[in-house]
């Protein structure tokens, strides 16, 4: 009956206004004399019952036992009148507060004590929301609810028997035949994630049946597909510690756990304190439970690999980590994951409640917070959260714990980067992001000396002083040229980036220069703003036959289209770019302002390819502006995104492509087109809903006026209505042709890496070389980024590209890069 609404408030847990301004009636009774009494209304007693039943387990002078079996009688007390109101309570925190679920466990044990019946309205309560919550494919939310149910039976609140049948309904839904691993892997995953709350219990009360449960889930383990795992390490290497996919390493915690008699000790248990208490309530059957069916357009959690970066050596003796199959491992890390998760809108919220876990006196809770943070910072596909806030959440922990937090993220950079070598390229990149971002918080001190063993410029081809090189390039954005000067060791200075400005071939350039006098009457005619059509004149005062200064460039010379005027184009982008070099603002004015000659000048894709050679030629020693400006033409719609996608996989680029800006450029490039199509998507959707708003107005008003003559307003909607229409035409073309646009983009980035990588298969093969070097493993990795990057883009495409291009017959590295990405949501 109030199912619906209470459904409607559980996704989020924000007090209303009046919840706000609610204050403790005994803080009220200390104020002036003269204070009327004023009667107390329900929303006051609400407001009294909600802060009770969301801060109990806070800090007390009383014990927590105490204020549970207070608190207990409160309720029980004003049941009759806000019974509705207190199960919704109950049952929103019991997913939005899940690191005090045992305590709520506890209350609603002792609530059923003493009256049955609510005890029952809650149990029915839960599971109609369980159905909703699953059917919503709020997978996180589901699993925390699955815990708290299995929890409850510790409280003596349900029967051992009709958990068992419970947890067996999960798991045949998991062994459902025809659905995919991944549905699957959730319901093994929510039923091993909740045994080291009942599993002593379960073993208890109904051996014979656990065991049945736990060799079915062994079974079903033993025969998962793994290809994904591959795809998803942060390292290739299991030296020194093993990556396990994370089912496979829950499923060996939990086997520990029971090898221990399913002892453990970091549960906070407070219904143990209340069992003579508790012993006496009557038991509740669950009811049956109906799980919602898997349909096509059903998104489940993708898979994982456990990240592992210390281990017992690494921390103090005194407080050792836990090892990686025990179960206390699991529990302390899933603690601080929750952390993170309830507060990570509040980085300084979040820094404090870590640093003050209540499992911070068992382990070296430290190390402990630094491995999750750096797992959630490197998880593939993408991060649970926007990666700017682990950074900012690194800096707040230590700003909190100076004494020990700023020596462990130390001890984590120099382990990661000792291991850079087997590091997955995707990582590599998200490690040159954070801390480049992290030294800009801390004036970019380092131990710097200890590097310079690696600086060793003409080793570029070690992974080592390769992320050297781009931490100093990605520190130079946010930073002035001396401060790096005067910081870093004189051994170190050959690897951070000249600062440059623009290159003007023509700044001194002798009179007889091809297109010297041309780009001169250009710069003459910008600063006397000349209009559009006189630049133009200027401009085509080069003829279409004239020699590109390219001409006779090894590398870029042989690929440029004779039937292009190059020089010109050379001459126009070049003076455009010098006339916005002050700044990125006078460069974007410039690019914007000049757009009816781009529009005249540039007509074709050998056009734009052509500007792109001559931004590279202008901002080339600047690798940040050449991502700017391409990515502002980009925008501007001056070059298309498959140009720019072309160009990178092109002969002439061959020697940036393990540039961390080069594959900036193509995300970018990605997201654009990725972008644009969301956009006129969304467009289309909002004109469909003005339309279907304006025919209800005019059905309205058809009503109001019958067949009244007098109708002039109502005569104005067809117009506007038929406007609408026309408007969702075109709109809808867009739609189509973004999607057109966005699938060839995709397959044109496919096609370059099989062409390229194939290329250099038959040239190793032809020249008796070694195949698998530093090039081929760092494509292969990009080939993979790609396609874990933007799965849910591809997986429309995916039938497609593999009858075009992923074909049996394609290089072995290849198709396994693309099973991997099939395996994800297989």
């Amino acid at each position: 009956r109030n199912n619906k609404y209470i459904l409607n408030n559980i996704s989020s847990f924000e007090m209303s206004d009046h919840r706000k301004r609610y204050r403790d009636h005994d803080s009220e009774v200390s104020g002036s004399r003269e204070r009327k009494r004023t009667r107390v209304g329900p929303l006051d007693v609400e407001d009294r019952l909600e802060s009770l039943i969301t801060r109990v387990g806070e800090k007390s002078t009383s014990s927590l036992e105490s204020n549970l079996e207070g608190l207990a009688n409160v309720l029980i007390a004003d049941i009759a009148n806000y019974k509705q109101r207190i199960l919704q309570i109950l049952c929103t925190c019991v997913t939005n507060l899940p690191e005090k679920g045992t305590i709520y466990a506890t209350l609603v044990g002792l609530l059923n004590e003493k009256s049955f019946d609510f005890g029952g309205e809650f149990l029915e309560l839960t599971m109609c929301n369980l159905k909703e919550v699953i059917f919503s494919e709020q997978w996180d939310r589901a699993r925390l609810m699955v815990r708290f149910l299995s929890d409850l039976i510790n409280c003596n609140f349900l029967v051992a028997a009709s958990l068992i049948s419970f947890l067996e309904t999960l798991m045949n839904a998991a062994l459902q035949i025809g659905v995919p691993q991944v549905r699957s892997d959730w319901f093994v995953y929510s039923i091993l994630s909740s045994l080291p709350w009942c599993g002593k219990e379960l073993s208890t009360k109904k051996p014979n049946e656990f065991g049945r449960l736990l060799e079915s889930i062994e079974v079903f383990i033993s025969k998962r597909n793994k290809l994904h795992s591959k795809a998803l390490r942060v390292w290739s290497s299991d030296n020194p510690h093993p990556q396990e996919e994370y089912l496979d390493c829950l499923w060996e915690q939990i086997k520990t756990m029971k090898d221990d008699d399913w002892q453990e000790k970091h549960i906070r248990r407070p219904y143990q304190a209340f069992h003579s208490v508790l012993c006496k309530a009557l038991p509740h059957p669950i009811p049956l439970f109906d799980v919602p069916p898997h349909t096509e357009i059903s998104i489940y959690p993708l898979p994982s690999v456990i990240f592992r970066m210390f281990d017992y050596a690494d921390a103090p003796e005194e407080k050792p980590i836990p090892g990686a199959h025990a179960i206390e491992r699991y529990l302390v890390e899933e603690s601080i994951w929750r952390i993170i998760c309830t507060h990570y809108k509040d980085r300084k919220e979040c820094a404090n409640q870590l640093i003050n876990c209540p499992v911070r006196n068992k382990v070296p809770i430290e190390y402990i917070i630094t491995e999750v943070v750096f797992g959630a910072m490197f998880r593939l596909p993408e991060n649970e959260h926007l990666f700017l806030f682990y950074g900012s959440l690194i800096i707040e922990l230590c700003k909190i714990n100076p004494q020990t937090m700023p020596g462990v993220i130390a001890q984590a950079v120099e382990l990661l980067f000792d291991r850079l070598p087997t590091m997955n390229v995707t990582c590599v990149d998200r490690f040159i992001d954070w801390f480049s971002y992290h030294l800009s918080n801390f004036q970019y001190k380092w131990t710097w000396d200890d590097w310079i063993q690696y600086a060793d410029s003409s080793a570029s081809d070690d992974q080592r002083c390769r992320f050297i090189i781009e931490v100093l390039a990605k520190c130079q954005r946010s930073t002035f040229h001396e401060n790096l000067l005067e910081i870093l060791p004189n051994s170190l200075l050959p690897l951070l980036p000249e600062p440059t400005q623009g290159y003007f071939r023509y700044e001194c350039a002798e009179a007889d220069e091809p297109g010297h006098t041309t780009v001169r009457k250009l710069i003459d005619g910008i600063k006397s703003k000349k209009d559009t059509q006189s630049l133009l004149t200027t401009l085509y005062e080069i003829g279409p036959s004239e020699k590109s200064f390219y001409e006779n460039d090894d590398l870029v010379g042989p690929y440029i289209d004779p039937s292009i005027s190059a020089l010109r184009i050379e001459c126009f982008i070049l003076t455009i770019l010098r006339a916005g070099l002050k700044s990125i603002s006078h460069t974007y004015s410039a690019l914007t302002k000049f757009q009816p000659m781009f529009t005249e000048l540039i007509t074709n894709k050998s056009e734009q390819l052509h500007v792109l050679r001559t931004v590279r030629e202008f901002w080339g020693r600047n690798p940040l502006m050449v991502l700017i400006v391409i990515d502002k033409m980009v925008k501007l719609q001056y070059i298309q995104c498959s140009t720019v996608i072309n160009w990178i996989f092109s002969k002439e680029m061959e020697n940036e492509f393990m540039r961390y800006t080069t594959w900036e450029l193509i995300h970018n490039t990605l997201k654009k087109m990725m972008k644009h199509k969301s956009k006129v998507k969304k467009d289309l959707e909002d004109a469909h809903e003005r339309l279907d708003v304006l025919i209800d107005k005019a059905k309205r008003e058809e009503q109001k006026h019958g067949e009244s003559e007098d109708d002039e307003a109502y005569n104005t909607s067809p117009l506007e209505i038929e406007r609408r229409q026309e408007e969702i035409e075109e709109l809808t073309q867009k739609v189509e042709t973004a999607k057109k646009d966005q699938k060839e983009l995709f397959l044109i980035v496919f096609q370059r890496f099989t062409m390229i990588i194939t290329e250099h298969v038959a040239e190793c093969e032809r020249e008796g070389r070694k195949i698998v070097n530093s090039w081929y493993r760092y494509t292969l990795q990009r080939l993979q980024e790609i396609f874990l990057m933007y799965h849910a883009e591809i997986d429309q495409y995916s039938d497609k590209m593999e009858k075009l291009i992923f074909t049996p017959d394609i290089a072995p590295h290849i198709l396994e890069v693309f099973r991997r990405y099939k395996s994800l949501r297989s």
